[in-house]
């Protein structure tokens, strides 16, 4: 019994360093339907490929809705045409879609994922061309 009193407070400080904070979870709700605002690209190795594109722009101009059960669907915003679907997943600030019909085939995946009320922005490194991208969605639901 001493020698379990001698090795209690040892066994509580490990115990009390394995905490949930250890696990990585995400704080942004990515749940519902968003429209695509804007897509812009910087810091090109070539400058004509630095531009923005917005909703005005009929190819660019789209809804993508996550639902909770990390499945997706994109439309466009013009005349509900569907473009695409698949799961996502999203771990801590770092999101990755899948195509339904490629599941092998990843669509995107975006370095950080940042929600702001209503406003949701991604941003990664494009690695075929090194431009960085930044995409900002409005919540519409």
């Amino acid at each position: 019994m001493k020698k379990l009193l001698t090795f209690l407070p040892l066994i509580l400080i490990l115990l009390s360093s394995c905490s949930d904070d250890d696990k990585k979870t995400t704080s942004v709700d990515i749940a519902g339907k968003w429209q695509a605002e804007s897509r812009e690209r910087y810091e090109c190795p070539e400058a004509g490929d630095n531009g923005t594109l917005t909703c005005g722009t009929y190819a660019f101009c789209f809804i993508i809705e996550f639902k909770a059960d990390n499945i997706f669907q994109i439309n466009r915003t013009s005349n509900g045409e569907f473009l695409a679907s698949g799961t996502y997943v999203l771990i801590e600030d770092q999101l990755a879609i899948n195509l339904q019909d490629n599941p092998a085939a990843l669509f995107f995946t975006r370095d950080s994922i940042v929600r702001s009320g209503n406003t949701l922005t991604t941003a990664t490194a494009e690695e075929t061309t090194s431009c960085k991208t930044r995409m900002v969605y409005q919540k519409i639901d």
